[in-house]
């Protein structure tokens, strides 16, 4: 998600030389021991305080400077009766990807960081500064091994020689291997041979003797955290990037992982790598104990599969979140039901006696899953809001119907109202009668226990956004703001942003709702603008054409509706009228030189949030100036209202780039939108404008002014539809592109309906470049007053562009 966290200490030119692999020239200067000097011998305490490096098999105690960086050369064995003692803000890395630090059964790591001071374990590439956030598999990584149970017996570490489990056919599960908290691990994950790979933390029969807390493993090649067997707890988890499976357990490991949370960037395999695998045993060797691992308080968002039950595992979920934010997986394939499926128990050995989910729930949600929902085709919701088929949720009958026999799992899409006033079909091929609230997400983690580890590039500190804002707050430009989840700015409360403060959704499903009754005063400038962008822009790995990395900015308030008091559809909080009184010069506040970026985020089928989400935002509302990039939805919509916007400027919307909706009457002045990637070539437009459904009628009717704009689509530009009136006052069409050359510029539908589109004397030109004469649909033309359209134009009238360079 971002550079976690950067290396504290200050780190000196022979450190620099050691990591790049540089030999010093010269003199006869010192140095490290070696074959045939008179140094201190490796594996001893004294070699490592001469050479600040650790290296061989040591059988004697030792402890490390504060503050100081220190090498892992090859694999370093810390053997049975010693202790490796490493004080807060340390630093260690791995000389080369073969280099790993293990502590052998029956000694002990004592490692003490602090939220302030954390001990890092990182590459030789990341201190030489050549590393990037998602780099992986550099050095090998951190390895505990103990005595505590295993239901395999004594066994060989997989990736060397060390043993762990029983000692003469006796477990410990009490065992103490000492103590890691506030403990970062880096670029780790080496694969020593096919099938036998180092992770970013491996513990091998690691007993409940043993802390751990309060760890951050940051791009591992193979898995994030392996537990071989063993009853150690693990308190506070954070997995950033895993190659493979973020959390790996096997061999009967019987321990609780609680407050955790896993982001998937960059795996090996979307179906094999997954953000929980879990193992007891093989067919060919049972033993005891059985796994049951316990998940608590929990957020993974993944790739791909999220989790895999095996070879006679069980698990207890509490309060448990799974997320799949994109699949490969093909519609089109014959294995698409496999292949999307968030959740798979593929040992039917397995019942649900030994899976357990526990009051804190289970929430599973699969944002890559294309559901059927349309008024012509048997849709894949049932009338309850459940999927079905379990498409998207469950691989298989057996998986389905595991799950759905437990208590607590929470997989109810919902049915929202626009699926009910469009008539779209049922799993029964019935139309939806009645609205049904979406029922698939927990609590999961609290990310702001993990404020300690997000620490960007540039060294500002990250502070945690989420929940409720009850009372006035002042965000700075000093700090990075993450907002983690929903979070609301509530009735009564002034949010102030500074100018320069740059904002970041945590998650996908992450976004800032302004309530009706709370004010935003967001008064960037053009040399300071306010940035809200997502976690992967903050990371630098975004191309610029990105979409739907975060939800992105909604604000809400009590002006015109003409529909009554509604329910935002893709959260639960209200907007219109207030007790049946309408304020039109409603103010929530300001909003310029604001840039909204990589948003746009589909909470459940038909409920998507947008770039800027505008609904009964009054008139007495500043907005100016405001660059929406990369919505994978609409760029900005506005569900009636007032507000008027001054410079405006949306780039690569996925659908709408301007929808308007439910009465909206201002006016959107000075705006340049251009589409790039969209969802659907005739779907997806530049203008989309409705006023209300053909079952409904209600005042006012939407009339928004579009003055001094150039709008450039891909595919279909303007439609019209649903009563709305549209007033055209210097506007320049231009189709760019299109795959179907048939498909008209504007189209206006509904024309029983009183829609009316004025043009000024301001003019209105539109170009198709793709087709010269497919500018109106059948019938759309007589709809237009007012001055003459100017077709296949677009030399004659002369606007000015908004210019948006401040936001770039």
């Amino acid at each position: 998600m971002k550079k976690i966290p950067m290396i504290k200490s200050a780190v000196s030119a022979s450190v620099l030389v050691s990591a790049l692999g540089l030999t010093a020239c010269g003199g006869g200067g010192g140095g490290g021991s070696s074959a045939g000097s008179t140094g201190p011998a490796v594996g001893t305490d004294a070699y490592v305080s001469a050479n600040l490096e650790l290296k061989g098999d040591f059988s004697e105690d030792v402890t490390l400077i504060a503050g100081q960086t220190y090498r892992i050369d090859g694999e370093v064995n810390f053997l049975d009766g010693t202790t490796l003692t490493i004080p807060a803000g340390t630093t260690l890395y791995g000389a080369t990807g073969a280099s790993y630090l293990a502590i052998n059964r029956g000694a002990t790591i004592n490692a003490e960081g602090t939220a302030d001071n954390p001990i890092i374990f990182t590459s030789a590439q990341d201190v030489a500064g050549t590393a990037s956030q998602n780099d992986q598999g550099q050095w090998g990584g951190l390895t505990i091994l103990g005595s505590s149970e295993n239901n395999k017996g004594e066994r060989t570490y997989e990736a060397g020689t060390q043993k762990y489990g029983p000692i003469n056919g006796v477990a410990n599960p009490s065992d103490n291997s000492g103590v890691l908290k506030y403990v970062v691990i880096k670029y780790s994950g080496f694969e020593v041979e096919k099938d036998k790979e180092l992770n970013g933390l491996s513990l091998a029969s690691v007993g409940s003797g043993t802390t751990i807390e309060n760890i951050a493993i940051i791009g591992s090649a193979d898995d994030g955290i392996e537990l071989w067997g063993g009853t150690v707890d693990v308190n506070g988890l954070y997995i950033y990037n895993a190659g493979d499976d973020s959390i790996d357990t096997d061999q009967g490991y019987i321990g609780t992982i609680e407050n955790v949370y896993v982001q998937q960037v960059v795996v090996d395999d979307e179906t094999d790598s997954r953000g929980i695998e879990a193992d007891s045993f093989d067919t060919a060797e049972v033993g005891t104990p059985q796994a049951k691992p316990t998940l608590k308080n929990a957020t993974l968002d993944t790739i791909g599969r999220a989790v895999r039950l095996r070879e006679g595992t069980g698990y207890v979920f509490d309060n448990v979140q799974i997320n799949v934010k994109s699949s490969s997986a093909d519609p089109a394939d014959v294995d698409y039901l496999k292949d999307i499926a968030a959740i798979r128990i593929s040992d039917n050995t397995i019942t649900g006696d030994q899976i357990e989910v526990a009051a804190g729930g289970l929430g599973i949600k699969n944002d890559a899953v294309e559901l059927v929902i349309n008024k012509t085709d048997t849709g894949s919701i049932g009338a309850d809001g459940v999927i079905t088929s379990g498409l998207g949720i469950y691989r298989d009958t057996d998986t389905l119907n595991t799950f759905r026999a437990l208590s607590n799992v929470k997989e109810v899409v919902g049915v929202s109202g626009d699926m009910v006033d469009e008539n779209y079909l049922d799993s029964s091929d019935v139309a939806f009668a009645t609205e049904v609230d979406a029922d698939n997400t927990v609590a999961g983690v609290d990310l702001s226990i993990f404020e300690w580890a997000l620490e960007v590039v540039n060294d500002k500190p990250v502070v945690v956004l989420s929940g409720d804002i009850t009372t006035d707050r002042t965000l700075t430009s000093g700090n990075l703001y993450a907002i983690t989840g929903e979070v609301n700015v509530t009735n009564g409360a002034e949010l102030t942003i500074e100018p320069g403060t740059t904002l970041f959704g945590a998650t996908g499903n992450s976004y800032l709702a302004i309530n009706r009754g709370a004010t935003i005063n967001a008064a960037g400038t053009e040399a300071n603008p306010i940035i809200f962008t997502s976690a992967q822009d903050i990371a630098g790995l975004n191309s610029g054409d990105e979409q739907g990395q975060w939800g992105g900015l909604t604000i809400l308030g009590q002006s015109t509706n003409n529909k009554g008091e509604r329910t935002y559809e893709a959260g639960t909080q209200k907007y219109g009228p207030d007790g049946g009184v309408t304020i039109a010069a409603d103010d929530s506040g300001t909003l310029t030189y604001v840039a909204i970026k990589y948003s746009g985020y589909e909470v459940e089928k038909d409920k998507e949030l947008n770039g800027l989400s505008l609904a009964s935002v009054g008139s007495g509302t500043t907005i100016n100036n405001i660059a929406i990039i990369g919505s994978a939805d609409d760029g900005i919509e506005l569900w009636g209202g007032t507000v008027s916007v001054d410079g405006l400027y949306i780039y690569n919307a996925g659908d709408d780039s301007i929808d308007t909706d439910q009465g909206y009457i201002g006016t959107l002045s000075n705006v340049y939108a251009e589409q790039n990637i969209v969802d659907d070539e005739v779907g997806s437009r530049v203008i989309e404008a409705d006023s209300f459904d053909t079952s409904a009628t209600g005042t006012p009717r939407a009339k928004p002014t579009l003055t001094n704009a150039v709008l450039k689509s891909v595919g279909r530009a303007v439609r019209l539809r649903e009563g709305t009136d549209y007033v055209f006052d210097g506007v320049q069409i231009t189709v760019e592109s299109s795959s179907d050359t048939s498909v008209e510029a504007i189209r206006v539908s509904d024309t029983g309906l009183p829609t009316g589109a004025s043009v000024t004397a301001n003019g209105l030109a539109v170009k198709n470049k793709a087709n010269s004469t497919a500018i109106f649909s059948t019938g759309s033309a007589a709809q237009f007053t007012g001055t003459a359209v100017l077709q296949d134009d677009d030399t004659t009238l002369s606007i000015t562009e908004y210019d948006a360079s401040w936001a770039n």
